[in-house]
């Protein structure tokens, strides 16, 4: 069978053997694979990104650049994220533009021989695809992680742009609803039929089998290895920014002398975050960044997963943290705020249990609820791990493969 070469453009991707960033493109575009398709990724450089320059005999190739004199200079990709370090460093800023020039002459570079154009995160990575499919004819397909907010912020401009993305798109995927939602709405009344059409909503999955649920035996042996002596266990895993809204976990366990409070993660807001945790009668415990086997083992010594996600002045909101269906999927229930993408994955008090943004005493209420109720927790681990089966990353990738069907065979 022929191969279909599609050209992945993105913003973030693994730069080493157990990097987190962009790991959930990495393993669709690996699951992909077995329906005849072999992917050229685009990606910025990354400091160290020797070890992801090719894969499974050439069926993934991954060609980095960079957009700055220096790479030790550049500050707009990786760390705490794209928009959280352009709003943060004038650097970043100035970068943006050189960026997307640098991305536009890369990609015209290595898109030769690609049958298709496939974006994630509608800025930068989406202008670019929708540029090369106006003025290449190939198929575009973009996968939106998160909404347009932050882009509207600039008013008919920022529309204007969203306008021209969507209009040079064949398919869209979406990872939520809310974003299904506002892209819909941002097209103009005559376009919306079409939009129906081409906008589809299917988030990233998980590889399943990699995430189980621990016996009691190796759970002891992990509580051993992890130097817990008493109590329960609480665990965080994710970026350490203020969108996280980590500082509310804090606060909300910080007295809790019978708890360890696992937080896995780098960030900027790591020092302040520490600064907050000292003289808490709670054993916190900051990781540093965790990935791979170690990732699996934190879930599985884990009692609790909190995501306690708040939204940003910059308009940044949760499209769907792979982190909870990680947790789900390992059988341990989650507690997080209702937005996003959140929302429509967790059922409260049947898959998991859902606190109000920025709220420490419901925070400290619901973990306390749902650690002394072992009837409650047994029910939301069972419907958690059942719940996880949709997101399996071998299900999923079957649909984004009729996706691309749809742009390799032109009825889009």
């Amino acid at each position: 069978m022929q191969k279909t070469k599609v050209f992945v453009i993105t913003s973030s991707f693994p730069r080493y053997k157990e990097d987190y960033a962009g790991v959930f493109i990495h393993d669709l575009l690996f699951s992909l694979t077995r329906y005849g398709y072999v992917f050229d990724v685009l990606a910025p450089s990354g400091g160290q990104d020797d070890a992801f320059d090719k894969y499974s005999g050439g069926i993934i190739s991954v060609f980095r650049f960079r957009f700055f004199f220096k790479r030790q200079w550049e500050r707009l990709c990786y760390a705490d994220g794209m928009l959280n370090n352009f709003c943060d460093s004038l650097l970043a800023k100035v970068q943006l533009p050189l960026y997307l020039a640098a991305s536009l002459f890369h990609s015209a570079r290595h898109i030769r021989g690609c049958q298709i154009i496939w974006s994630h995160w509608g800025v930068p990575s989406g202008l670019v695809g929708a540029i090369l499919r106006k003025y290449t004819g190939k198929k575009h397909i973009l996968s939106l992680h998160s909404g347009w907010r932050f882009l509207l912020k600039y008013g008919f401009f920022g529309k204007i742009l969203v306008r021209f993305i969507i209009h040079n798109t064949d398919r869209i995927t979406v990872v939520n609803k809310d974003i299904m939602e506002e892209t819909i709405r941002l097209c103009r009344d005559k376009e919306k039929k079409k939009i129906y059409k081409k906008i589809i909503l299917l988030p990233m999955g998980i590889p399943l089998a990699k995430f189980i649920c621990s016996t009691t035996t190796e759970k002891g042996i992990l509580r051993s290895k992890y130097n817990i002596i008493l109590g329960k266990t609480v665990l965080y895993i994710g970026r350490l920014i203020p969108l996280k809204g980590i500082e509310y976990l804090i606060e909300a366990v910080r007295d809790s002398a019978d708890l360890t409070l696992m937080i896995a993660g780098s960030g900027s807001d790591e020092a302040r975050l520490r600064a907050l945790s000292r003289g808490a009668k709670c054993d916190i415990r900051f990781l540093g960044v965790v990935a791979g086997e170690k990732k699996e083992e934190l879930f599985r010594v884990a009692d609790v997963v909190v995501v306690p996600s708040v939204g940003s002045a910059n308009g940044q909101t949760e499209g769907l943290p792979v982190v909870i269906l990680e947790a789900m999927a390992s059988g341990v229930p989650v507690i997080a705020t209702g937005i996003g993408g959140i929302k429509e994955v967790i059922k409260s008090s049947y898959n998991g249990l859902l606190v109000r943004q920025a709220d420490a005493q419901d925070l400290h209420d619901k973990v306390d609820t749902l650690l002394s109720n072992q009837n409650e927790y047994r029910f939301i681990s069972e419907n958690s791990r059942e719940t996880s089966k949709s997101f399996d990353l071998e299900c999923l990738s079957q649909h984004y493969s009729s996706v691309f069907d749809c742009g390799r065979y032109g009825d889009a």
